[in-house]
């Protein structure tokens, strides 16, 4: 058993983007040993094109990404689901995860973070659903891991 702590990186304006993503990876380097479980490609895909844009260090940037274990094929791959989706929230429904916002996907916290920017960073909703949603992402991750673990 394990306690989980949701540490949110948020930027509140397109201009802090670097300085958020600076901040999240002196956090990461900062861990004893982590490994960062995902599901499928977007985080390792979106977090190489940011580190390159902004020129983080190579070093550090190597250090995490060497660390980020994909779920998706682990899961996909060595088992079969009675659901139709191959998806995070696919397979987690199916495992038992609920989310707090059910009709939520990654398209809506795009829209939402770009209401909440148009907002000039003031009205917290969007920010809160956004911070919701990506928790549950992180907590369903985390659901998926622990039944691959049972499975021994």
């Amino acid at each position: 058993s394990h306690q989980a702590t949701f540490e949110p990186f948020f930027a509140p304006t397109f201009e802090e983007e670097e300085r958020v993503l600076r901040e999240f990876f002196n956090w990461a380097s900062n861990l004893d040993d982590p490994v960062f479980y995902h599901w499928h490609h977007y985080e390792k895909t979106h977090l190489t094109k940011m580190t390159n844009h902004y020129g983080l260090p190579e070093e550090q940037v190597a250090w995490v990404m060497d660390r980020l274990v994909d779920l998706s094929p682990i899961t996909t791959n060595s088992f079969a689901f009675p659901c139709y989706g191959r998806g995070l929230k696919d397979i987690a429904k199916c495992l038992g995860f609920a989310w707090r916002q059910d009709d939520g996907d990654a398209l809506m916290s795009v829209v939402l973070y770009l209401e909440y920017v148009k907002s000039g960073a003031t009205d917290p909703e969007p920010r809160q659903k956004i911070l919701d949603y990506n928790e549950d992402d992180c907590l369903a991750t985390m659901h998926v891991f622990d039944w691959l673990l049972a499975q021994d």
